[in-house]
C-alpha cells in the first residue's frame, strides 16, 4: 500500500494535478502486480490442495488406514458414494463424509 501511495504522489505535478498518461499506466501495472501476487500466494495453492484432496477421496480403497480432519485414525471398511465407514482401534465404526479424510496414515 505504501508503494501505491508513493506512486500517486510522484505522479502529480507541482499544481497537484495528475500527470497526463503515466499515472494511469503506473496504476494498471500496480493493480496487475497485486493481482498476480494474490493469485500465486492464495488462489493457486488453495486449488492445488483441493485437487489433491479430491484425488485422495477418489482413490480410497477398503483396508486403507486413513486420518480425518479431526485427527481420528481408522481403517476404511465401506465406501459409499459420498461417505466412508472407518473402523476405529476399539472396533467401533464411524461414518464420515469422504472429504473429511485428509491423508493415508499407514505405510505406503
Amino acid at each position: 500500500m505504501y508503494l501505491f501511495a508513493q506512486q500517486l504522489i510522484l505522479a502529480t505535478d507541482e499544481n497537484g494535478d495528475a500527470a497526463a498518461g503515466g499515472s494511469i499506466l503506473t496504476f494498471l501495472i500496480i493493480v496487475g502486480a497485486l493481482g498476480a501476487i494474490f493469485y500465486f500466494l492464495m488462489i493457486r495453492p488453495q486449488r492445488n490442495m483441493a485437487r489433491k484432496r479430491q484425488e485422495l477421496s477418489a482413490s480410497l480403497e477398503i483396508g486403507d488406514e486413513v486420518r480425518t480432519t479431526g485427527g481420528i485414525i481408522g481403517i476404511v471398511r465401506r465406501i459409499d458414494e459420498d461417505t466412508v465407514v472407518i473402523e476405529l482401534e476399539d472396533g467401533s465404526l464411524m461414518r464420515l463424509v469422504r472429504l473429511a479424510i485428509v491423508a493415508r496414515s499407514g505405510p505406503e
